[in-house]
């Protein structure tokens, strides 16, 4: 991964996310959106998601994002989009 990340700017990680975690991922995105007044999403999931918080500091996006950028980097934002 690290390899085609260097090499090409990106990296296609399949399976990266385990379907039982990505069910709770997306019924968590779909209280957020339920509850959102914007149309489009919802910005700042982080600080209004404690499931979505904690997967992107310690879940697989997490570790992928250490594998390449190393200790420094903790997540900033999120949004969750409407699409």
């Amino acid at each position: 991964m690290i390899y085609d990340f260097e090499q090409r700017g990106f990296a296609v990680i399949e399976r990266m996310v385990a379907p039982d975690l990505l069910d709770s991922l997306r019924a968590e995105a779909d209280r957020l959106l339920a509850t959102s007044d914007h149309r489009a999403g919802v910005r700042n999931a982080l600080s209004r998601s404690a499931v979505l918080s904690r997967v992107a500091r310690s879940g697989p996006p997490a570790e992928v994002a250490r594998e390449v950028l190393g200790p420094r980097g903790p997540p900033a934002k999120l949004t969750v989009l409407d699409k």
